[in-house]
């Protein structure tokens, strides 16, 4: 995901920031080029784009994972996340979104629960 289209996605969660600020961000958080789904909750719980830690406030955790959740059903799914890029306007390859769902998934069910959710913010935050 580039610098652009990142930028899109937190602009459009409500967020304002520059593609320099991003940039940086990315800089710090990217392995080997590739941006995961937790790199994207990583850049939004940085103190730059939210007032509070996300890790520490759980209602803001469930909000944020029931944005990616757009069926409703408990689970963030490979289509899920593509529906989310493409309500963001974002043009995601399928294998990315795939790969950034499979790296999030602890049980090999191919989707992402509220606990898995949880486990890979607080995962982050230890790499940190």
């Amino acid at each position: 995901m580039s610098t652009k289209d990142l930028k899109i996605v937190i602009n459009q969660l409500g967020f304002n920031t520059t593609e320099a600020e991003i940039g940086m961000l990315l800089k710090n958080s990217v392995i080997n080029g590739k941006c995961t789904l937790g790199d994207v909750i990583k850049i939004l719980k940085h103190e730059d784009f939210a007032d509070s830690d996300l890790g520490e406030d759980r209602q803001e955790l469930w909000e944020t994972f029931n944005y990616f959740d757009k069926d409703c059903d408990g689970f963030i799914t490979i289509s899920d996340l593509q529906d989310a890029m493409e309500c963001l306007s974002l043009d995601v390859k399928p294998s990315v979104v795939y790969q950034m769902v499979i790296g999030a998934d602890l049980n090999g069910d191919h989707r992402v629960g509220f606990e898995e959710f949880e486990i890979m913010l607080k995962d982050d935050d230890h790499d940190s």
